[in-house]
């Protein structure tokens, strides 16, 4: 065997050769580049010094091209410079005519196409981007199929039967497709050695189909196998010589189907015996030019039988001749192994002259034998015998390979190479490439199985209302949908027969199940066959639009009058999706139109969505729609990632027309981004049993839409996931758990298998997560996550509930974090108290001082003082009241009688002004008739406990003096309880000397008695006595009894025991405030019986002294 002169092509790298497959044309054959070149070689052109016709492509080709009869179809980049944007499309060019206006594209991918295959009935192609797409090229109206894979196409390959599609990636694996079902039929690992991209210094992997599509050859490492059409087995392996260790590339089987050539990455082409997997040859290929050379495509010349076409990644495309004259083309003798294309002497002149020899012979051989008139011409015309010894044109010459430039000085040369060095600047600012068309991420339905027409069972819905499962089986002509509730009492199991419905969509709802079927190209063909029929009878009739064959069908389960109805979709707006909720039903269509339909069947609104719908959730009067915002971004991978977004539609039935737009309003729409991991993708979106958005990405990371507009990370799937195969099917969201079923060795649940969901709790990604610290940080998160959706909820009884078990859980990690020495967390903790709650505070205090922390209990008292300011400043706001009605007020009041004001009367030193504000503080109890008419708000009567008193001279006397008090928190900051009883007891002098620490030990901060034991205990007249003392003490007059009189009181046991653990008591306490007096005497009551006798001496003794 020899190599013929090699021919330089147009580009570097990648070439791909194609003869016509039908074996209809055997003149020509194509070979297409990785820049924007086909050329077209015929037998002159290929063998002789003539130039072949080149075909230039606009924009870009991918060294991707096949032939079949009238067909040529090729993988290019289409680029639109005025839109921006670029297509990677499969074109077709039929006979031949590559004409840029008659090249049609029946496949798009989103990347670059790769491979691609064709024959009479189909085309099919691969891409970058891990899809296998096929469409009939004779059928127009032919659905287009699509299979997504795992890793970059190499190639593909049509079974000669037209049923199976052959298809290797990188990832060392050979899928086998039903072209019909487009399903996987069968998955061959560890075919050939898996590697990271295509690239020229990587195995091409061009597999082949024999002749009666019995065998599948795939090249591999050392050998090429052979795989049986049944089962898929290994059945042979084609080896080289002593089993020489390399890796093989490309592989191609003769028209006759008896014998298989293949190529290897260090150059070898070899040729077996198909049948009896014999070593026919073993040629080793090599070049001496510059530059990487590797063979990239062989084929069987059409031209004759016995040569072999070779393309390399140099530029180079040679003929393999035989040197044997049988008449199958291939000795079946064992011919020379080894035979190079300049194997007999290294010397050029050697070289030239033995190929000379050899085409020679190849033309005595071969050529002169197709043409009578050939030795004719040749004697006759010397220049055809100088261009077939390659003496008339010097530069197609072998010495060009070697570095000799022919009748070219050597000044020219430089000059040349000066010219064709390139300008860095030029190369730094050059014109940036077009933009690659990238396809969004495709449309799914959430909480259901995806679409697969050779699935016998699928899931149409599972959510957290029931299930939806159908059944195909298409041998016994059966197919049926089972409805089920996981409560039974709402409504038992449905079953719908579905053999001509071919509903595909589902939703399950509560009160309404909602059924959808996909538009039907066959349906609509009978449908316009069948009115055609009807037109031609009716010749007067009037032109009816086109009926669709998309159906909506609903059944009522809670509702009144609960009858079934169905709605036909219009023809090209069918349904792509139907969701449901307790009072509407939702259709979205192919022109993203939204339909609101009632449960009964009114049609209530329809709108349009403003972009590509990917999924969409429903949950009572509200829908949400996620979708693709802005193109494509990328980050250290090189997937292309996207920015999702989702727009909730508010469709309140009654008064959706109501919302409005203006004063900065988005009326019924609002817009939120979705957060989904680097490289990753949305998987799930639905709304909790709240109403609450919940999503999923496809690192199964799970978050929650919080009320201030916050997503919160509540799962991580990826730390429960054993295996990378494993997958999370979400089933619903709730209060505060997340429900699954979790899939081994898949992302979907199988139907008839027992798919037990599993339930958790919400789990935030806190640091140190195993520290009791942690867990109660938590707890905290949560709830003040749940007192915010009680807030948006307007709901006030459980905002009250979530208010105290905030308070509860602040408590706790306050005690926590005192008892660890931790004061500065502790205190931060104290000022996340919410306004208002001066008890909590309080108790926090009085731990604080409990736990000897004086610098703690300071400062969560500066901390309650500074939140009462707050509230009073709030308050006065609040308070504010017209002028004319402060001036009425008084004069209403004053015509009451009070014995106030007769107490006052009395007093000689009393003024004006302290009668009046004395009357309106206790005006509540003194005039009935004050009712009637319109409430103002009055004065407050009690200031703030927090608040410090007010240093004043002696002898000034005001109302405010006269309020005036010392906080709660000032009291724990000097003296604890026990020591200030003791004080009071042994001290009187002491007391009697501050008329306002006296007061304050009367001030009864958070006390325990009823409004009713109050009105019992404390009488107007005896409130009068005590204030007309006060004053007369603050002014100097008074004896030394008026301080001990409230001392000679006699104590009850019950309220010496509250005395003393009252603050304790509070701290443990964690029920309404209200209650608190009924926990106290419960407490007091469970006391032993020497306890209580043990308290009752104790107020004796306080009686007596």
């Amino acid at each position: 065997m020899s190599f013929t002169n090699i021919k330089n092509l147009e580009n570097i790298g990648l070439q791909k050769i194609c003869i016509d497959s039908s074996g209809t044309n055997k003149e020509h054959v194509y070979v297409c580049d990785a820049e924007r070149n086909v050329l077209r070689f015929d037998k002159k052109s290929l063998l002789s010094d003539e130039k072949p016709t080149i075909i230039e492509i606009p924009d870009a080709t991918t060294s991707s091209i096949t032939w079949y009869g009238e067909n040529i179809c090729f993988g290019y980049r289409k680029v639109d410079f005025i839109m921006g944007s670029e297509q990677q499309m499969i074109g077709r060019a039929k006979n031949g005519n590559f004409d840029e206006a008659e090249i049609s594209g029946p496949l798009e991918f989103q990347m670059d196409v790769t491979a691609v295959d064709a024959n009479e009935e189909n085309v099919v192609g691969g891409s970058s981007d891990y899809a296998v797409k096929c469409i009939s090229l004779k059928d127009a109206d032919a659905e287009l199929k699509t299979r997504s894979l795992e890793a970059e196409v190499l190639c593909v390959k049509l079974d000669p039967r037209n049923e199976f599609i052959a298809v290797s990636t990188v990832d060392g694996i050979v899928t086998i497709i039903d072209i019909e079902s487009f399903s996987i039929v069968h998955t061959i690992t560890n075919a050939f050695p898996k590697f990271e991209t295509i690239d020229v210094s990587k195995p091409r992997i061009e597999m082949s189909w024999s002749k009666n599509g019995n065998w599948l050859f795939v090249p591999s490492k050392d050998c090429i196998k052979s795989y049986g059409r049944n089962g898929w087995q290994a059945a042979g392996s084609y080896w080289l010589k002593d089993r020489v260790s390399t890796t093989f590339s490309v592989s191609a089987v003769s028209a006759c189907g008896k014998y298989l050539a293949g190529s290897t990455m260090d150059n070898h082409v070899a040729v077996w015996d198909c049948s009896d997997l014999e070593l026919l040859s073993d040629n080793q290929f090599k070049r001496n030019a510059p530059g990487v050379t590797i063979i990239t495509s062989i084929e069987f010349s059409p031209f004759s039988q016995n040569q072999l076409i070779i393309a390399d990644s140099n530029r180079g495309i040679c003929v393999l001749n035989t040197s044997g004259g049988d008449t199958d083309g291939f000795s079946t003798d064992k011919l020379d192994q080894g035979v190079t294309a300049n194997e007999s002497d290294d010397d050029d002149d050697s070289i030239i002259l033995n190929r000379t020899a050899l085409k020679k012979d190849s033309l005595f051989n071969d050529e002169a034998m197709d043409d009578e008139d050939e030795e004719t011409r040749l004697s006759s015309d010397i220049g055809a015998i100088k261009r077939q010894y390659n003496f008339e044109n010097q530069d197609i010459g072998g010495l060009e390979e070697f570095g000799f430039k022919v009748g070219e000085p050597e000044d020219v040369r430089l000059d040349m190479k000066q010219e064709n060095t390139v300008d860095p600047m030029l190369a730094m600012y050059a014109e940036p490439p077009a933009p690659r068309k990238i396809l969004i991420p495709e449309r799914f339905v959430c909480n259901s199985s995806p679409v697969d027409p050779n699935a016998t069972q699928r899931f149409l819905k599972y959510n957290r209302a029931g299930i939806v499962r159908s059944y195909v089986n298409e041998a016994n002509k059966v197919s049926t949908i089972d409805i089920e509730f996981h409560d039974k009492n709402i409504h038992g199991d449905i079953h719908i027969d579905n053999f001509d419905l071919e509903y595909e969509l589902a939703d399950i709802a509560l009160k309404v199940v909602a059924l959808a079927s996909l538009e039907s190209r066959r349906k609509e063909k009978d449908l316009d066959k069948l009115n055609d029929e009807i037109e031609d009878l009716e010749t007067d009739a009037d032109v009816k639009e086109k009926k669709g064959t998309s159906v909506l069908h609903v059944i009522p389960i809670q509702a009144f009058d609960s009858q079934r109805w169905s709605m036909t979709l219009p023809r090209g707006d069918g349904c792509v999706d139907v969701l449901c909720s307790s009072s509407q039903v939702v259709v979205l269509t192919k022109k993203r139109n939204i339909r609101i339909f009632t449960i009964g069947g009114i049609q209530r609104q329809i709108f349009t969505h403003s972009s590509p719908i990917l999924t969409a959730a429903c949950f009572e009067n509200r829908v949400a729609i996620a979708s693709v915002s802005g193109s494509e971004f990328y980050e250290q991978k090189k997937t292309p990632q996207w920015k999702f977004e989702v727009v909730e539609y508010s469709l309140d039935q009654k008064s959706w027309y109501k919302e409005s737009r203006t004063n900065g309003t988005t009326g019924a729409v609002t817009r939120m981004d979705i957060p989904v991991e680097t490289g990753e993708q949305l998987d799930w979106l639905s709304y909790s049993n709240q109403g609450k958005l919940a999503i999923m990405d496809s690192a199964c990371n799970v978050h929650v839409l919080s009320a201030p507009g916050l997503w919160v990370p509540v799962f991580q799937g990826s730390s429960i996931l054993r295996n990378p195969s494993d997958g999370i099917f979400p089933i619903v969201m709730t209060t505060k758990e997340f429900r699954y079923i979790y899939c081994r060795g898949s992302k979907y649940p199988i139907v008839n298998g027992v798919n037990a969901p599993t339930t958790t709790e919400w789990k935030v990604p806190f640091c140190q997560p195993e520290s009791v610290r942690t867990e109660m940080e938590h707890n905290l998160f949560l709830n003040e996550l749940s007192l915010a959706d009680a807030i948006l909820e307007r709901n006030e009884d459980r905002s009250s509930d979530e208010t105290k078990k905030l308070t509860a859980t602040i408590v706790k990690l306050f005690a926590l974090l005192t008892k660890t020495n931790s004061d500065g967390q502790a205190a931060e903790v104290a000022a996340l108290v919410s306004s208002g709650s001066s008890k909590t505070i309080q108790s926090l205090c009085n731990y604080a001082s409990k736990c000897k922390k004086v610098a703690l209990a300071e400062k969560v008292a500066e901390i309650g003082r500074q939140m009462t300011e707050v509230d009073d400043d709030r308050k006065a706001v609040e308070e504010i009241r017209p002028t004319k009605r402060i001036a009425l007020a008084p004069r209403k009041l004053r015509k009451a009688p009070s014995p106030l004001e007769e107490e006052e009367d009395r007093d000689e030193e009393g003024n004006d002004d302290n009668r009046e504000d004395i009357s309106s503080r206790y005006n509540s109890n003194l005039d009935i008739s004050i009712s009637s008419q319109p409430v103002q708000p009055l004065e407050r009567l009690a200031k703030n406990p927090f608040a410090k008193g007010t240093e004043k001279s002696f002898g000034i006397e005001s109302t405010s003096s006269t309020q005036a008090s010392m906080s709660i928190f000032d009291q724990l900051e000097t003296v604890s309880t026990d020591q200030r009883k003791r004080t009071r007891e042994n001290e009187p002098a002491a007391i009697s000397s501050n008329p306002t620490a006296r007061k304050q030990a009367k001030l009864k901060f958070g006390s325990s008695v009823t409004p009713s034991d109050e009105q019992k205990v404390i009488k107007p007249k005896q409130v009068s006595e005590k204030l007309h003392k006060s004053n007369e003490k603050e002014n100097g007059v008074g004896s030394q009894n008026d301080v001990e009189e409230p001392r000679n009181k006699s104590v009850s046991p019950y309220e010496m025991w509250l005395a003393e653990t009252k603050s304790n008591l509070q701290f443990e306490y964690e029920g309404e405030e209200a209650d608190f007096s009924k926990y106290c005497i419960q407490t007091f009551r469970a006391l032993s019986k020497d306890q209580k006798e043990e308290w009752k001496a104790k107020a004796i003794a306080v009686a007596q002294n």
